[in-house]
Order: structure tokens, then sequence, then C-alpha cells
């Protein structure tokens, strides 16, 4: 009579277990902090703890009616987009901005806007090299058409904003009717083919 050998399922089984462990383990990675000190430049463009001011990679024009930047930070190690983004969306909503929308595989960015500015972050990791990037833009909304958002109101004021010229300083139209010097008058093309019918 032969017994059942229940060694190989045992052995299969611990294998399993051994081997198997990994593959399931999660560990909760904590949020990231706003940093603190000389690394802000602005209180509401906030940075994750940990990145430093790229100054050679840094420009900043801030006048009294608008402010465009670029503003290059790194942390010299790895961190994963998601946490990154993660961070932007819930500080720079604290802040008052909204997020347009995000796109991006291996760059990841973020278009958020406030009032007349327009705020896009860009984000990058290098897992060789173990350092994170993350770029934050500043600028002028502009229209699709490249026209710049104006503000109803100026900065730090209640003036409104001056009304248009009067009409007496704006051009009168050219009488030109036949469009040969006036080149803002259009004329309709003529089909070349309808005289030779």
């Amino acid at each position: 009579m032969r017994r059942p050998r229940t060694t190989l399922p045992a052995l299969a089984f611990a294998g399993l277990a051994v081997f198997g462990q990994g593959c399931a383990y999660f560990q909760e990675t904590p949020t990231l902090a706003p940093a603190q000190g000389e690394v802000v430049l602005n209180q509401d463009l906030p940075v994750p703890e940990g990145f430093e001011l790229r100054e050679d990679a840094t420009l900043r024009h801030e006048r009294t009616s608008f402010r465009r930047m670029r503003l290059a930070y790194r942390r010299p190690d790895y961190l994963s987009q998601e946490r990154v983004l993660e961070f932007v969306k819930t500080a720079y909503t604290a802040q008052g901005w909204e997020v347009e929308f995000v796109t991006g595989i291996e760059t990841a960015q973020v278009v958020l806007i406030k009032g007349s500015e327009e705020c896009r972050i860009t984000v990058f990791e290098d897992f060789g090299d173990a350092y994170t990037d993350m770029v934050v833009e500043v600028e002028p909304r502009q229209t699709p058409r490249g026209g710049m958002v104006a503000r109803s109101t100026w900065k730090g004021g209640d003036a409104a904003i001056p009304d248009a010229p009067p009409a007496s300083s704006i051009a009168a139209p050219s009488s030109d009717t036949n469009g040969e010097t006036d080149p803002s008058i259009a004329l309709e093309p003529t089909d070349p083919l309808e005289g030779s019918k």
C-alpha cells in the first residue's frame, strides 16, 4: 500500500509563503509638509520641505501689477511624482489657486489659475541619479489669441481701469474701396475658370 506524498505540496506552499510575502507589502507614505524659510519666495507659491532653490535656473520679475517668474527647485533624493502632485493640489488650492488640469506621464505638469495669473508646475524625477525637480512658472494669463487677460481693478487699489480712448482719437476708416492700397479691405477671390466656360 502506498502512502500519499505530502512533501511536494508542502514545499510549494512554503515557497509561496516565503517568496510571495514581498508582493503584497504596502507602506503608507506620509504627505509632504510645506517648507519654511528662505526657500519660499512667495507665500502663495508653497514648496515641499527638502527642496532647495536652484538660483542658476531661477528667474524673477515682479511689479505691482503683474509678476513673471520661473522658480526651479531640486530635492536631492527620489520622490514619486504622485507625492509632489498631491502636495501641489492641496497646498496651492489652500492659497487660492484652482487646478485647471494635470498632464504628462514621465514629466508631470499641473496648470493652475488664480485671478489673472496662470501657474504651471512641472515635476520631474530621476530614479538613477536620485533627485526630484520641481519648476514653478507664473505669468499673466493669455487668451487663446495671445492677448493678456485684463484686471478689473489695479492691484492694491479700488480705482477702475481707465476707459477706452475717446472716439475723436480713433482714426477714421479709409475711403479706398478697391483694396489695392488699403490691405484691411478684403476682396472676394475670383474663380479663374469662371470666364472660360
